[in-house]
Parts: C-alpha cells; sequence; structure tokens
C-alpha cells in the first residue's frame, strides 16, 4: 500500500460548539438549506453545460488531427474524453446527492419545526 492508502489511527471528534462559547442552541435556517442546494442544482448544469462544449470541441478535434494519417493523438484524445466523462459524472452525481440531501433536510427541519410549535400551542392552551 502507498502513503495514501495507508489508514489512519489519528482519533477523529466533532465539536458542535467550537465556534465559541460553551455550547447553546444550534439554529438551523431552512432558507439557507434550500439556498444552497438550489444553488447546487444551478452548478450540476453548469457543469453538463461546460462538459458539452468540451466533449464536442474534443471529439471534433481527432479526426482533424488525424487528416495527416498514421497518428495516434485521436486514440488518446478519444480515451482522454472517455476518463473525462467518467469524472464529471462522478462529480455530477456527488453533486446531486449532496443537494438531495440539503433539499431533505429542510423539509425535515421545517416539519420538525412546525410539529414543535404545534405542540407548544396546545401546552399553552392546556395549561394557560
Amino acid at each position: 500500500m502507498g502513503d495514501f492508502d495507508e489508514p489512519s489511527h489519528e482519533p477523529t471528534a466533532t465539536q458542535l460548539n467550537s465556534a465559541g462559547g460553551g455550547g447553546g442552541r444550534t439554529k438551523v435556517e431552512t432558507r439557507e438549506l434550500a439556498a444552497a442546494a438550489d444553488a447546487l442544482v444551478g452548478i450540476r448544469s453548469q457543469l453538463r453545460k461546460k462538459d458539452n462544449e468540451a466533449d464536442d470541441s474534443t471529439r471534433a478535434a481527432g479526426p482533424r488531427i488525424n487528416k495527416a494519417g498514421g497518428w495516434q493523438t485521436p486514440h488518446g484524445l478519444t480515451a482522454f474524453a472517455n476518463r473525462w466523462n467518467q469524472q464529471v459524472k462522478h462529480l455530477h452525481d456527488r453533486l446531486e446527492g449532496i443537494s438531495e440531501k440539503l433539499h431533505r433536510n429542510k423539509v425535515q427541519y421545517t416539519e420538525r419545526e412546525e410539529q414543535e410549535t404545534a405542540n407548544h400551542k396546545k401546552i399553552q392552551q392546556d395549561f394557560g
């Protein structure tokens, strides 16, 4: 195994109150979750558009280069384009997954907040 394949044995931890102060409540802004998810949708769209432009240019270059005949460059360009497409698809899928999770979290936080508000109102009605 290479250096990057070696497992890390360093302890890891998450500290929710690391932004300062001694703990307290976490405030989730559902508008910000939705905005971030929507921004990722836009990035994915731009990624797809730019990728298609690059694909068209790369695929068109092969035959033009090979007009002289016997060059291996067109095959290399095809291999490069195929690998590039795999990587772009992977990135696109990752962005899509993150966007979906942000949207889902926004819905879940909104539903939970509405539920808590309803519970609070019921307690106020019951106990004045």
